[in-house]
Parts: C-alpha cells; sequence; structure tokens
C-alpha cells in the first residue's frame, strides 16, 4: 500500500511538474513579432512640435526578434505628418514629416494569459521634412525613445497593443542662439496604438 502511494505521489509530483514545463516553454515561445500602428504625438514644453506643429498624426512599422531568452532586438520606422501654424517661426515652409528610424532592445513580459509586455528602448536617426510648395529640405538629427508597450492578446500569434512612448529628438537645426533650444531638444509624448502579430 505504501509503494502505490509512493508511485501515486511521485507521478502527481512529474504530471505536475510537466504541466507547469509546458506553460512555461509556451510563454516562452515567442520567437519574434511585426507590428503596425498608428500614433499621435504631443509635445512637452517650449518647442517645435508642442507649439508650432498641427496635425501630429502618422503611423508606425516594427519588426524585433528574441535573440536571447526573454530579451528582444528589432527596428521600427515612425512618419508623423504636420502642418505649420505659424510660418514666420520657421522661415516660411508650410509642412514638416517627422521619420524616425530606430533600433531597439526591450524585454518580453508575461502578466498574465492575455497581458504580455514589451519595454523597449530605441535609438536612431531623425529627420524633418519640411516643405513648401516644391521646396524641400530636411532638418535632421539623433532621436531617442522609450516605449513601454502593453499587449492584449487575441490569439497565440496576434494582439493589440498600447505604446505611450516618449521621445526625445537632439536636432542639428541651425538657428540663433536665443531660440536654438525650440529647434534642438525637442520632448514629446508619441501614443500608439496598432496589431502585433507573434511568430
Amino acid at each position: 500500500m505504501k509503494k502505490v502511494s509512493l508511485k501515486l505521489i511521485l507521478l502527481l509530483i512529474f504530471t505536475t511538474t510537466c504541466c507547469f514545463s509546458q506553460t512555461e516553454e509556451k510563454d516562452n515561445s515567442i520567437l519574434g513579432y511585426v507590428n503596425f500602428g498608428i500614433n499621435h504625438n504631443v509635445g512637452i514644453g517650449d518647442n517645435i512640435i508642442s507649439k508650432n506643429f498641427d496635425g501630429r498624426t502618422g503611423f508606425n512599422v516594427g519588426f524585433g526578434m528574441n535573440v536571447y531568452k526573454k530579451i528582444i532586438a528589432g527596428v521600427d520606422y515612425s512618419l508623423f505628418y504636420n502642418t505649420i501654424k505659424d510660418k514666420s517661426l520657421v522661415g516660411q515652409y508650410s509642412r514638416s514629416n517627422v521619420s524616425f528610424f530606430q533600433f531597439q532592445v526591450g524585454y518580453y513580459l508575461s502578466l498574465s494569459n492575455n497581458l504580455k509586455l514589451i519595454p523597449r528602448f530605441g535609438i536612431g536617426p531623425i529627420e524633418y521634412n519640411n516643405q513648401k510648395a516644391n521646396i524641400k529640405f530636411n532638418d535632421t538629427g539623433t532621436g531617442i525613445a522609450i516605449l513601454p508597450e502593453i499587449n492584449y492578446i487575441i490569439s497565440d500569434n496576434f494582439a493589440i497593443y498600447l505604446a505611450p512612448t516618449y521621445r526625445r529628438d537632439f536636432m542639428q537645426t541651425e538657428a540663433p542662439e536665443e531660440v536654438r533650444d525650440f529647434f534642438r531638444k525637442v520632448n514629446y509624448f508619441q501614443f500608439r496604438f496598432g496589431i502585433n502579430l507573434f511568430f
């Protein structure tokens, strides 16, 4: 009787361990993702985006891979469109579209069966593509981004996400010293919403 009870206990422990291992394996099984979304940008403080850009809505696409355990590395491209409120502040151009290509690193966390968190940090080149009629020119710089992305899992390979993102643009725009920070040090929030395709 004791041998039977011992076997039953060992069997129960083995079964529980296997089930737990399978659950963990499924949770860790993400190899990568492709995402698509829209974004809206809100300037912080006294800078060109908060004071002189109107519209500030665009799109973003990204791709990432699990490079080690739950560490994610990838790339992301975003673009948002703006019209100029006061042309006298910027040299008379009427539109400025902001594009940002960033290299990202992050971490994949499972909060529950339906909620996944992928906090990421990004850095890369940024361009303000300015336009006036047939005249086009660019202001360039380096941008950084902090993206705490929250995913609601619909199925194993599909999720919708929300990412309230902080961005900082370090621009090389030529401007008089008294207004240089207005153009060169740009802080803003980028609110992202879209879909993630996991594989």
